[in-house]
């Protein structure tokens, strides 16, 4: 029968008295075969050619192990040959200049936009990604660029360095106090360390005047003024009171404890009323009947502030975070995990995007196309697969009728 392709030698086309050979997947005149490598007509292809990783090859040239006996490229398994234009080496992994891919995400990365981290090939999205670290605070992606401001705990972004006392906006040449990841202006540092010096020396009597107002009264300490201290708060002397019963507390020195930054009595704790339930997952907090809300997601309670996505640990509101194979997520990264890449260009596609499936996985509306004609298709038209490469309905009958031929044939005229 006659092909439905012109002869892969000389481009022309068959007529219904040329007799034709098949060489792999291409047709050939009789006398049309030459080798890729040497450039040599092949006689009598139908056993001295071959083909090799879609080159036309003398299998003189595989016998002699010139070809066919080569290091393969790792992404797509061919082996290199000397018709590769060029090869790239990557930490001592060995491409095709096309075929180098992230390590990470698997998208096609161009010979010289890959970054190395860690002996791996990254795109710039992965790279950056990998580079980044979160806010101690606010828990934002910070890009290195972006990492210049260092406490003793991590990084903070520019938005979370102000003073937590009087909200102070800093900047990295101002001189602060840092206690955690909590940040203090020079103004607000002072009184924080007298205030803290008069706990560690007097243990709760009376000394110095503090420089924080009563915890209970909110009226500042006279010279005369005795006064006690819970925890991290100042009282008067008969101001301390429990937040729990909201009784007042009498010789707080003993009977007055600081929970979670909450004054009760220490009467609560010893009855286990307070100081024994189950924790926040998050702060690590016990919940106690001064929480003022708690939520539970998927079996795991938290305050309902510290909802944090199990993935990039940034906070997420109660109400919008998603779940994801017992996990709780923020919206961005449940995107993410939910989207899937095209099979051929490894574009991440969106949930609503993954309509168009083939035996091999997900392909996208753009690279869904004859890889034949160019034919944009539609997910109605009908249309054939071979791996992750499509054909339209008219490119299709030739490819079949081709393969039959060479699957009957093996090689011979027909």
């Amino acid at each position: 029968m006659k092909p439905d392709q012109n002869c892969h030698g000389c481009n022309n086309p068959f007529s219904g008295t040329n007799k034709f050979v098949v060489v792999g997947r291409f047709f050939f005149h009789e006398g049309c075969p030459k080798c890729d490598y040497c450039h040599k007509k092949i006689d009598n292809p139908d056993v001295n050619a071959k083909c090799l990783d879609d080159q036309v090859v003398c299998k003189a040239h595989i016998d002699d192990k010139e070809l066919g006996a080569n290091e393969a490229c790792t992404t797509c398994g061919k082996e290199f040959t000397p018709l590769d234009k060029k090869i790239i080496t990557i930490f001592g992994v060995r491409f095709h200049y096309r075929c180098v891919r992230c390590a990470d995400c698997n998208a096609p990365v161009q010979e010289n936009e890959w970054q190395g981290y860690k002996q791996r090939a990254l795109c710039k999205q992965c790279y950056e990604k990998v580079k980044s670290v979160p806010c101690v605070k606010c828990r934002t992606i910070l890009k290195e660029e972006q990492q210049n401001i260092v406490l003793q705990v991590g990084v903070i972004c520019p938005n979370c360095f102000k003073c937590v006392e009087c909200f102070k906006q800093l900047k990295p040449e101002d001189k602060f106090f840092q206690l955690n990841e909590n940040v203090y202006c020079n103004a607000c540092d002072m009184p924080f360390r007298r205030a803290k010096y008069v706990f560690d020396r007097t243990r709760g009597g009376p000394a110095m005047k503090p420089d924080q107002n009563c915890h209970g009264c909110n009226n500042p300490f006279s010279g005369t003024n005795k006064f006690v201290v819970v925890g991290r708060f100042f009282f008067h002397e008969g101001c301390p009171k429990c937040d729990y019963c909201h009784k007042k507390i009498d010789n707080p020195d003993v009977n007055a404890q600081c929970l979670d930054d909450q004054v009760v009595c220490k009467v609560h704790i010893d009855n286990k009323e307070l100081g024994a339930n189950e924790a926040c997952t998050t702060c690590g907090k016990e919940f106690t009947p001064l929480d003022k809300k708690i939520i539970t997601i998927f079996g795991v309670r938290f305050h309902y502030r510290c909802v944090r996505c199990a993935d990039c640990n940034a906070p997420v509101q109660e109400n919008e975070w998603q779940g994801y194979k017992q996990r709780a997520l923020c919206k961005q990264c449940y995107e993410k995990v939910k989207s899937v890449p095209c099979v051929k260009c490894r574009t991440i596609l969106k949930e609503e995007q993954q309509n168009i499936v083939l035996q091999v996985g997900v392909i996208c509306p753009n690279c869904f196309k004859c890889v034949e004609c160019f034919k944009q298709l539609k997910p109605e038209d009908k249309f054939f697969q071979l791996n992750e490469n499509v054909y339209c309905n008219a490119c299709d009958m030739p490819f079949r009728r081709a393969k039959y031929v060479f699957d009957r044939t093996r090689g011979g005229p027909a």
